[in-house]
This record gives C-alpha cells, sequence and structure tokens, in this order.
C-alpha cells in the first residue's frame, strides 16, 4: 500500500521544501481537473442556469404585486403571443386545428375575468391553409403534403393558463442586455461560479490531506470539526438567502422605486444584476457563518464566551454597522436585518458555552483517570519497596571478623577478575576455558609527555660490532691446556717408567 493511501496521521515523514511542493502539486491536479469538467457541464446547461438565477427576481414581482411591478416597466407577464400546431394543440387538449393564444398582461387579466387558471376566452379565428403532418410517418416532410383550409382558434388566456397550456412562460425577459457581449459573458460568469461551487467541497478535502500531516492529534480533529462545518453554514447561508433573503429584498428596492415620483421605469440589466445577485449570495454565506466562528474564536483560545458577552454592546454597534453597508439606506431596513444577525452571534455564544462545558467535563473525566493512573503506579512502586526490603531482611547476616582475628585482606584484582576454581573440580576446563575467554584490564596509558620530556638527552646510541665479537673461537680442549700434543701422542712408543 502506498504512503499516500494510509490516513495522514500515521504519515509524518521529514521532507524537504521541493518534496513539499510537488506534493501540493500533485494534490492541486485533482481539484483543478475537477474545475473543468464541471465548468463545461454548467456552460451546456447555463440556459437553465439563468433561469434558476433569476427566480428570487420573480418571486420579489409576485410579493410587490404584477399592478405595482407594472409602474415602473417591470411587467414578467406582459402580452405574449403563442401560435400552436395541430398537433400541439392536440396534444393541449384543445380542438385539433391551429390555435393562437393571447397571453394578456397580469394588469388586463380582471378587465376580461380571467383571473382564474382555468378561464379563457374563444375567439373565432380566420379559415387558414396547413400541410398536416401524419404522426404514423417516420421522416415527415410538410412539403409533401397538400394544403388543407381549416379554421384557426383565439385563445385569451392569463398566463397561468397558457402555462398549463404547455406555452413557455414569459419571465425569462425581464432583463436587458446594453452591450452585444453581455448575454454570452453572463453565461461564462454564471458558469464559472456555478463551477467554483461544486469544486470548493473538493479543494478544501486535498488541502486537508496536505496540512493534516503536520497537524498534532487535537488539532487534527478540531480542524476536522469546524472546516466542514463552515462550509455547510456557508452553503446553507446561501440557500437560505436565495429563497428568502433575496425576494425580499428585491421586493423592497422594487416598492422603494414605485413609490418615487421621479422615475418611470426601472430596467435590470443582466451583468449588473447577476454581481448584485452574487454579492448578496457571499454575504448571507458569511451572515450564516457568525455561530461558527463565535465557537472557533472560543474553542482555541483567543478569547473566551464570558469575554464575548461582556462585549456584547460593543458588538450591537458594530452589527449596526455592518447592518447598515449590506442593507437598503434606510432605518428600518437596517433595523430589520439587524434582529437576525445578533440572534446569530447570541446563538454561537449560547453554542461556544455548551461546547466550552463538555470540554470540561471531558478534561475533568479525562484527570480523574490520570489521577488513578498515577495512585497505582505508586502503590506498585510501594509494593516493589517492601518486597525488596523483606528480602533483605531474611537474607543471613554477615559476620564481621573479631578483634583476635587478623585482617582479610582486599583481593586482587587478578583474583577478583579471574575467579579460582576449587582444585580437584570437574569443572575445572569450563572454568579455564570461561577465563580465557575474559578480556585482561588494559594497561594505563602512559601521562603524555611535559616540556621537560622533550627537552632532555636523547639516549646513547648503540655502538657498531665489531667483526672479533662477531666471530667468536672454539674453546681450547683439556689436554692443550694440560700441555700435551695429540698428534705426538704414542709416537715414540710408552713413556720410560
Amino acid at each position: 500500500m502506498k504512503p499516500s493511501q494510509i490516513v495522514p496521521h500515521l504519515v509524518d515523514m521529514p521532507m524537504s521544501l521541493g518534496h513539499h511542493l510537488a506534493e501540493l502539486q500533485r494534490r492541486l491536479i485533482w481539484p483543478v481537473l475537477f474545475f473543468i469538467l464541471a465548468f463545461m457541464l454548467c456552460f451546456s446547461c447555463q440556459k437553465y442556469l439563468k433561469t434558476w438565477w433569476v427566480n428570487p427576481l420573480y418571486w420579489a414581482i409576485d410579493i410587490v404585486g404584477a399592478e405595482e411591478a407594472a409602474k415602473i416597466g417591470l411587467d414578467p407577464q406582459g402580452t405574449q403571443f403563442h401560435v400552436l400546431s395541430m398537433e400541439e394543440a392536440e396534444t393541449a387538449k384543445l380542438p385539433k386545428q391551429p390555435t393562437l393564444i393571447i397571453a394578456v398582461a397580469h394588469r388586463d387579466q380582471a378587465k376580461l375575468g380571467l383571473d382564474e387558471a382555468e378561464t379563457q376566452i374563444s375567439l373565432p379565428g380566420p379559415k387558414i391553409k396547413v400541410r398536416p403532418v401524419n404522426p404514423a410517418d417516420k421522416n415527415p416532410s410538410t412539403e409533401r403534403a397538400a394544403l388543407v383550409e381549416t379554421d384557426m382558434s383565439i385563445l385569451v388566456v392569463s398566463h397561468a393558463r397558457a402555462m398549463a397550456l404547455g406555452v413557455e412562460r414569459a419571465e425569462s425577459r425581464i432583463l436587458q442586455a446594453m452591450h452585444p457581449s453581455e448575454s454570452a459573458m453572463s453565461s461564462v460568469a454564471i458558469s464559472f461560479h456555478a463551477a467554483l461551487a461544486l469544486t470548493i467541497p473538493i479543494l478544501l478535502w486535498h488541502l486537508w490531506q496536505f496540512v493534516a500531516v503536520a497537524l498534532k492529534r487535537n488539532e487534527r480533529s478540531l480542524a476536522f470539526l469546524f472546516v466542514p462545518l463552515g462550509v455547510i453554514m456557508f452553503y446553507a447561508g446561501g440557500l437560505l438567502g436565495y429563497f428568502f433573503g433575496l425576494p425580499y429584498y428585491y421586493a423592497w428596492l422594487i416598492e422603494w422605486t414605485v413609490s418615487d415620483p421621479t422615475i418611470a421605469s426601472q430596467m435590470f440589466r443582466q451583468y449588473e444584476y447577476w454581481d448584485h445577485f452574487q454579492f448578496m449570495t457571499i454575504v448571507f454565506g458569511l451572515l450564516m457563518d457568525i455561530p461558527w466562528l463565535v465557537m472557533v474564536l472560543v474553542r482555541v483560545g483567543i478569547v473566551t464566551a464570558d469575554k464575548l458577552a461582556s462585549w456584547r454592546k460593543g458588538i450591537v454597534v458594530l452589527n449596526a454597522v455592518i447592518c447598515g453597508i449590506v442593507s437598503p439606506p434606510d432605518a428600518a431596513s437596517m433595523l430589520i436585518m439587524m434582529v437576525p444577525v445578533q440572534l446569530l452571534f447570541e446563538s454561537g455564544l449560547i453554542a461556544s458555552r455548551i461546547m466550552m462545558w463538555q470540554v470540561r467535563r471531558r478534561q475533568a473525566r479525562q484527570q480523574v483517570i490520570d489521577e488513578a493512573a498515577a495512585r497505582e503506579a505508586a502503590a506498585h512502586e510501594a509494593a516493589a519497596a517492601a518486597a525488596a526490603a523483606a528480602a533483605a531482611a531474611a537474607a543471613p547476616p554477615v559476620m564481621d571478623p573479631g578483634p583476635g582475628d587478623p585482617p582479610s585482606s582486599a583481593p586482587s584484582e587478578s583474583l577478583t577478575s579471574y575467579p579460582m576454581p576449587e582444585l580437584g573440580s570437574d569443572s575445572l576446563p569450563e572454568a579455564v576455558s570461561d577465563a580465557a575467554s575474559q578480556t585482561p584490564p588494559a594497561p594505563p596509558e602512559p601521562p603524555p609527555p611535559g616540556i621537560e620530556d622533550l627537552y632532555a638527552s636523547p639516549p646513547p646510541a648503540a655502538s657498531q660490532p665489531r667483526i672479533e665479537d662477531l666471530y667468536t673461537p672454539p674453546p681450547a680442549s683439556p689436554d692443550a691446556v694440560a700441555g700435551t700434543d695429540p698428534a705426538t701422542e704414542n709416537k715414540d712408543g710408552p713413556p720410560p717408567a
């Protein structure tokens, strides 16, 4: 198994700066590839993303009312004309004939009695010639079909009824484009930020795999708890702003514009609306992270919960400043936004108190366990000391020599180093081999020469040997010493008597 496949806290190998950069590069490859694939997917679905993205503005118009929004030109449900073929009319459960559907504006629906979604006004239409298509034909061609004269019906309906008949809704045409490339640039921007939102969790996971090795166990547990929690709360804040915050925010802006007597109409540019939508979504995500931020500051030890509670007045002022910058420029909107933000801070303070109470309880439990282990270890040491004392007391006493006994001399180093066996013992060879295997003590090193040794006279040189010293004559025989010559012995016979 590769080391990278093991849990990060089990791998802690020293690495150079180059190896760290290579590991970081390897970790960042996968998020980049995922971002490219996500961008391609989001760009292929950019039409659906735009429709989803502009929904808060439609919900704001529903909150204000279509009649009020129409006063400044924001009438997404203006009069629309749709033509249905015979096959489309049959699919919509209408008479099988070409049908002209007129979806009137919201301000004119009450005048025509089209308040309900089921109501409609049928009007006779002119006769027209069409080329019917055979449904059984797999390759239909209108050029081969003969012209057929038929009646055309006209239906005057509300927009709700038109949607029920399968007609495309007209709300997708509420934004304005002031530049030729504005729509294309908006599609690229929406796809880019949607892909980035999908890639952030993958990026954080790989960064966690890179950083977790250098963290301690308690730091790793805290980071693993707080980082995913912060990301989840940020996304939750964005969704909360999308479904609740932005519709009411845009509704308030529309009402303010309607009440302005100097404005005739209001237009929403596509690119400006996207920038404002993105900014407000990030703001709602960061506001939702306020409880998470309070818990992190308290748990890390930067500040305590009691200290934050003592700073409540200053935090209220800071809250008012932030809400005054983000919210519309009036006191009512600022106060309306201050209430949930202050509640988020108080909820984070309560959560941090509960968290620290659990931490202190866990630490107290661990302290009790550590004290019990220390007492048990001390008891084991005391028992071992008592056993050693009892063994020493049970041993026979050593007899000291009396005053008349000769003092025993200390054993010599040789006897101490090489114990001598008893004579006549069978273990004599083993004792001899053991004594031979023991290394004799090394002789003491000579002291370093002093200054007087450096100036001492050198030893006399040895004299050269002489040749007579090298050759030694043989010793004389006893006869020569006595004066007789063995060569002349018995030459003239025996000596005279």
